[in-house]
């Protein structure tokens, strides 16, 4: 990744306006939250630990990522 982005809120924002800012529901955001966790794992980060340790949970993966009022899902 050619950007220093460290936090995962941020990057997901970063990955969606790198793409055009696109109308993502909230399964979409869901899975690019999955996606930048991911991302951040493999540079050796865990800005997130409480996301990560209960990201198997959909309920709490649904909840975590309704409660960033992204912009796109549920701005405030």
């Amino acid at each position: 990744m050619d950007i220093d982005i460290v936090e995962l809120k941020s990057l997901v924002i970063y990955n969606w306006q790198r793409s055009g800012k696109p109308r993502w529901n909230r399964d979409q955001t869901i899975r690019e939250t999955l996606m930048a966790d991911d991302e951040l794992r493999r540079r050796g980060l865990d800005p997130a630990p409480t996301f990560r340790a209960n990201r198997l949970d959909e309920r709490y993966v649904r909840t975590w990522t309704l409660g960033c009022h992204f912009s796109w899902l549920n701005p405030r």
